[in-house]
């Protein structure tokens, strides 16, 4: 057999490609609608753009439903081969008034059962809340002599997610402390249950807890007793807690890009379970470690997240 001369190997290759011309896959077309405009949402967005291309309609509902149940409807008319949500509001808003043809991806809420997205046919996503398991390994190979977790919380808001927590604690040799509070005023009292001692203590997303009232409260009883102060959102790195766990809003913004990408390939939504987060970021606040005579939780929050393949985030 005679060997094909590079004339012909390249007459063979220019065929390949123009045999291929009027048949490519046009690009996919996404309609994003976010809660409102905040850093967390357009963080996410822009993650879900540098991985996902194609043409976008984007939309803001200003946490208004009525605004949300009209935008709905223009992602109706427009028929995108994926609508992407941002927000419970969002959510709830598609859950609603988005037609059951068009694949729906949510991202950045909290609890997508309590939002009633559960069962909806056409939707799936990425949740935000990181598992209970997660969180506290976290928090013990960071404070590895921990044994006893504060937490405070509104039962009507959180019980569920404490007596989980207080479940997984248990199977790691920790305990939970919990301390009830029905409103910020009782914040003080609440307090008092911890004056037996915790080894660290963990504000979990309890609206009745995690507010300007409260907040400050709890910082300073852990800044008196020098205890390790683990919260759920950066945000609260930056307001003096040592240290926290949180999803990266990019990295979340590429998993849903993953899932669209597969739904605009035609995947059905029902083979696409919710997600847990992927991408973690871990904050940690070296005055606050330096202040409290707490060095080490740096060098072993820099440790474990180089093992685990989180984010690090230094907060000065």
């Amino acid at each position: 057999m005679t060997q094909m001369t590079s004339l012909q190997m390249l007459c063979l290759l220019l065929a390949a490609i123009l045999s291929g011309w009027g048949t490519s896959v046009s690009a996919a077309t996404f309609a994003i609608l976010k809660s409102k405009d905040i850093d967390i949402y357009n963080t996410t967005i822009v993650g879900f753009k540098t991985h996902c291309s194609g043409s976008y309609l984007e939309l803001d509902m200003n946490e208004d439903y009525d605004l949300g149940k009209k935008l709905a409807g223009k992602i109706n008319d427009a028929k995108p081969d994926v609508a992407v949500v941002l927000g419970t509001r969002a959510a709830v808003t598609a859950r609603q008034y988005i037609d059951d043809d068009i694949p729906v991806v949510f991202g950045l809420v909290l609890d997508p059962d309590k939002a009633g997205l559960a069962g909806e046919p056409n939707m799936t996503g990425v949740k935000m809340d990181i598992p209970i398991e997660t969180q506290l390994l976290t928090l013990k190979a960071i404070v590895p002599t921990v044994k006893k977790i504060g937490v405070m919380y509104n039962p009507k808001k959180s019980g569920d997610l404490v007596r989980k927590a207080a479940q997984v604690a248990q199977s790691m040799g920790i305990q939970i402390v919990a301390s009830r509070i029905e409103q910020k005023e009782d914040a003080v009292r609440a307090l008092a249950v911890f004056a037996g001692g915790v080894d660290a203590f963990w504000l979990i997303p309890d609206p009745t807890v995690a507010n300007a009232e409260v907040f400050p409260k709890l910082l300073a009883f852990t800044i008196k007793n020098r205890t390790p102060f683990f919260a759920f959102s950066e945000a609260f790195v930056r307001a003096r807690a040592l240290f926290s766990l949180s999803a990266d809003y990019s990295g979340i913004g590429k998993q849903i890009c993953e899932i669209a990408q597969e739904l605009a390939a035609g995947k059905p939504v029902s083979e696409i379970p919710w997600q847990d987060p992927r991408g973690l970021r871990l904050s940690v606040n070296i005055k606050t470690a330096q202040q409290l005579g707490l060095s080490e939780i740096s060098v072993n929050a820099f440790s474990y997240a180089a093992q685990k393949g989180y984010q690090i985030q230094p907060v000065q």
